[in-house]
């Protein structure tokens, strides 16, 4: 069974635009460690990743207010489960990793830890921009 790890961050923004902003792929650079640049090729949105070119795309509800990100990476695919929330007067962003298959050992721990920084990213960027 493959590990999964669940970080979150309280943001102070609003809950609509911080919402349209992660559901809009076009902003994974500014806050994705993943995603170095996306571009379209037709319907298909595509990101340039550490590990290869990727197909990406969503799963959204915003009344519960979660966000499945998908990508493909040559045959292989997966995704994230993400939920953004009002808890205590606050937003909390919630994302959910999970190993890759067939990961190297100590792999798993370094994505934990990219999870934690682009949220920390996120959380500056929403704090500044999207209140």
């Amino acid at each position: 069974m493959r590990r999964k790890s669940t970080r979150n961050t309280e943001i102070e923004a609003s809950y609509e635009k911080l919402y349209d902003f992660l559901i809009d792929l076009n902003n994974m650079p500014r806050w994705a460690v993943f995603a170095k640049r996306i571009w379209r090729e037709g319907d298909t949105v595509k990101a340039e990743t550490p590990q290869g070119e990727a197909e990406l795309w969503t799963e959204c509800s915003q009344d519960a207010g979660k966000i499945t990100y998908h990508w493909k990476i040559g045959d292989a695919e997966d995704f994230a489960e993400t939920r953004l929330y009002k808890s205590n007067g606050h937003l909390v962003y919630e994302f959910t990793i999970q190993e890759p298959p067939e990961a190297p050992q100590g792999m798993f721990d370094e994505l934990v830890s990219k999870v934690d920084e682009e949220l920390e990213s996120l959380k500056k960027i929403a704090e500044a921009e999207l209140r």
